[in-house]
């Protein structure tokens, strides 16, 4: 039996949270990348100037699934414009 080597698990809400905080390895351009999750989350653009830690739970579970919305849209974008 071959057994793959486990890999670290990827904390995708800590990496969602120091790009948001402009930290981190990957960053989100502070307000054309924000205000894109943000009207995804369907939350106002005013958000965009707040750090992770000051949204409410409710807004950061928002982006958390406007995120995964992302890069699914991007995917299928990138499969239709791909053919």
């Amino acid at each position: 039996m071959n057994v793959q080597p486990r890999t670290p698990d990827t904390d995708y809400i800590a990496r969602l949270a120091a790009a948001w905080d402009g930290t981190g390895r990957h960053v989100l351009q502070p307000f054309k990348e924000h205000c894109a999750l943000l009207c995804l989350a369907g939350l106002p653009d005013t958000r965009s100037q707040a750090r992770w830690s000051q949204l409410d739970p409710g807004e950061r579970h928002r982006l958390i699934f406007a995120a995964r919305a992302a890069l699914d849209f991007a995917d299928t974008c990138s499969w239709v414009l791909s053919q």
